[in-house]
């Protein structure tokens, strides 16, 4: 049985309306923003699942609909056989030990008023878990690689890289099974980033956690990740093993994607052909007919206008919902 299930999920948002209160009203065209469309996923104990896409696909929204910060319109989540999406109170918080989020900015996801030993102690309070939160403070300070002697001080005290080990040390402080990682590294360096990545790997191996880790540069995420699931304006369109994704993408926005990826051989680099997507990704509150990657995709044809391509399983292990790549890897 999978950590996490998610069955058809799907979050719609009003539109926003002008100063004045005009815009479409609530049953007419453009009214609301689908920002998650019908995904389904799964998550093993201890692995790591990737999601990767362009800024507003709805990676973050699902992060947030799976940790309940935000409620879905529709669709189902289970989390160790048990259903969450309808939980409340007790119940909600009870679940909430289980799964943890990093978020993707360490400057303001961390209170500058607390100190981080209060910063820390924080979960342990709200879960009833206060008797031993000194020595438990000192234990994840040490596994985030911090000095415990630093739990006196301000987030303002800390770089980014040490604010987010301490976000992390938050995640951690209540022996979680799922952690959602949203972008935890985008706002980071470079050489900082590595150095967070190979932390969350070494926790991972430690702790048999299972990460959920959202980004849009899939360097990264071919990184940490034992599978990868590609969003495009809210819906998952393609999945596999990591290494799969990387080195046979299927998708045509996949394959844009990685032709993004600078290359560090030289040679190479100058060899590679880059994908350029030709327009802007299309309005979430009225999205093309048919297949939503059509109006930026090289390949379309008449079938692509027509119908929504289905996720589907190819023989290969790999589920692609394009009509083009589906219908090939049928006659073949």
């Amino acid at each position: 049985m999978a950590l996490l299930e998610i069955e058809n999920l799907t979050k719609d948002f009003d539109a926003p309306t002008s100063y004045f209160g005009s815009g479409p009203k609530r049953g007419q065209p453009g009214a609301l923003i689908r920002a998650v469309d019908d995904v389904s996923l799964e998550i093993s104990a201890g692995e790591t699942l990737g999601v990767v896409g362009e800024s507003g696909c709805g990676k973050s929204t699902l992060g947030r609909m799976i940790l309940r910060l935000i409620d879905p319109t529709s669709g189902v989540i289970r989390f160790n056989g048990q259903e969450i999406q309808n939980l409340q109170g007790r119940a909600l918080r009870n679940m909430r030990q289980r799964i943890q989020i990093v978020f993707q900015d360490p400057f303001s996801s961390l209170d500058p008023r607390m100190r981080v030993q209060e910063i820390l102690a924080e979960p342990l309070i709200v879960q009833g878990q206060k008797r031993n939160a000194a020595k438990r403070i000192s234990e994840l300070l040490t596994m985030v690689g911090l000095d415990p002697a630093f739990g006196g001080r301000y987030p303002h005290e800390f770089s980014g890289g040490q604010r987010q080990r301490i976000g992390i040390a938050r995640a951690l402080a209540l022996n979680p099974d799922l952690v959602v990682l949203d972008e935890p590294v985008s706002a980071l360096d470079v050489s900082i980033q590595a150095q967070v990545l190979n932390l969350l790997s070494e926790l991972q191996n430690n702790l048999g956690v299972a990460f959920l880790f959202i980004a849009h540069d899939l360097a990264v995420v071919h990184h940490i990740s034992d599978r990868i699931a590609v969003m495009y304006l809210g819906r998952v369109i393609e999945t596999g093993a990591a290494n799969q994704i990387y080195s046979d993408p299927q998708h045509p926005y996949t394959k844009a994607l990685l032709s993004a990826v600078p290359d560090p051989n030289p040679q190479k680099e100058r060899k590679r052909e880059r994908i350029v997507l030709s327009g802007d990704l299309p309005s979430s509150s009225a999205p093309p007919s048919g297949c939503t990657f059509r109006t930026r995709c090289w390949l379309a044809e008449d079938i692509c206008a027509a119908q929504i391509p289905l996720l589907v399983m190819n023989p290969n292990g790999r589920q692609v919902a394009c009509h083009l790549v589906n219908a090939r890897s049928s006659s073949d």
